[in-house]
């Protein structure tokens, strides 16, 4: 944002202007739940919901690294559990876990093994 001039205002200012507007439209203590950064937040979390890049949110949220991405541009629930559903939904043939390393010499896992149990285990067991 710029003022008259065109000069960029400063972060104090523009959050010292929204406080103010925050504070005209609700409760005090409310509009002290928000700042900018909330803001640009949910602008990222409804970015990613459109089905924006993520190069792309990081660009428009003008956020220089794309850790920033990382921790701010969260999944919606239903968007998280949509993409859940959806790996349950795979059969894979991958055999990555058999290159795992040995957690130590005494004990071998053999996923294969273990994901056959779990094929294998009655609807009303609790696998948690």
């Amino acid at each position: 944002m710029v003022d008259a001039n065109l000069k960029p205002l400063s972060h104090s200012t523009l959050d010292t202007q929204l406080a103010r507007l925050l504070r005209a439209l609700m409760a005090p203590k409310e509009a002290t739940r928000y700042s900018f950064h909330s803001f640009r937040i949910g602008f990222a979390c409804a970015l990613l919901e459109a089905g924006c890049g993520y190069d792309l949110v990081q660009a428009l949220a003008r956020w220089k690294s794309t850790q920033s991405i990382t921790i701010y541009a969260r999944l919606e629930p239903h968007a998280y559990a949509d993409w859940v559903d959806k790996a349950m939904l795979q059969s894979t043939s991958s055999t990555t876990a058999r290159r795992l390393p040995t957690i130590n010499d005494d004990v071998r896992i053999d996923f294969a093994q273990v994901a056959g149990h779990f094929e294998r285990a009655p609807e009303d067991t609790d696998v948690a």
